[in-house]
């Protein structure tokens, strides 16, 4: 399966964040147990009958509420013009290409846009991380017809303008928090131990997080550190990010 970039969202909520590169391998080769870190717990694991936990990401309670602005029908025409911008493929005149819809989330836009490229003749599927999967790869000749194809996907179904921009101090405290209480502890009990040696406090997190100077603290890059298909099999019931209720709001 060819794992190709995110093309128009890297994550969803996390657009000019400057995502995962060059950070240290957060997994732990002697890590403390997450589970013992401040504010951790195992909010949204719960037991099944045999006793074994299950872990469920939308069963975690957010302590803050994401409330996004509203926007009128002029600005999200023209934020929507901006982000077509920076994807008309290099050496091609943008088709004109109605909207069908907004996408309102990260598995909303992943999913929508891996059917939309199915139909255009590529067949693809929503990846664990929100990316997209191309079933039997793409040959270089076809690379070219692949980009306008996913210029027309992302037209047609074009994310909320207000999930695309950076996240807000609400939002920055909510991965925190998801990340302490949900992720981290989800990720142990699944065998993969995330050292939080060194993580910030989570008023530091919030604050030094736009500075331009503080090293940004991404625990979620351990699922980049594990195999794809252990990456499958664990990604739903602990995924890198909170629920886009969560995270956006609604």
């Amino acid at each position: 399966m060819h794992h190709v970039s995110r093309h128009a969202l890297a994550l969803l909520g996390a657009l000019a964040l400057g995502a995962c590169a060059g950070q240290a391998d957060p997994v732990a080769n002697s890590a403390q147990s997450p589970a013992g870190a401040p504010g951790a717990s195992q909010a949204g694991a719960t037991s099944s009958a045999s006793g074994s936990a299950q872990w469920d990401p939308d069963a975690w309670e957010p302590k803050v509420k994401v409330q996004l602005p509203s926007l009128s029908d002029e600005e999200l025409t023209r934020a929507r013009d901006e982000f077509l911008s920076l994807r008309v493929p290099e050496g091609t005149t943008a088709p004109k290409v109605d909207l069908v819809r907004w996408t309102k989330g990260t598995a909303d836009y992943a999913e929508t846009r891996a059917r939309c490229l199915t139909e255009a003749g590529f067949k693809a599927v929503a990846g664990p991380d929100g990316g997209t999967e191309f079933v039997d790869g793409v040959p270089a000749e076809q690379e070219e017809a692949l980009d306008l194809a996913a210029y027309v996907c992302d037209a047609k179904y074009t994310p909320d303008p207000r999930l695309v921009t950076d996240w807000n101090e609400d939002q920055l405290a909510v991965v925190y928090d998801y990340w302490m209480e949900y992720f981290i502890p989800c990720m142990a009990a699944h065998g993969h131990p995330i050292s939080t040696d060194g993580a910030p406090s989570r008023e530091v997190y919030v604050s030094t997080f736009f500075d331009g100077k503080t090293k940004r603290w991404w625990p979620n890059d351990a699922l980049a550190t594990l195999p794809r298909e252990e990456v499958s099999r664990i990604a739903r019931e602990c995924p890198g990010l909170p629920p886009d209720k969560a995270l956006y709001g609604g």
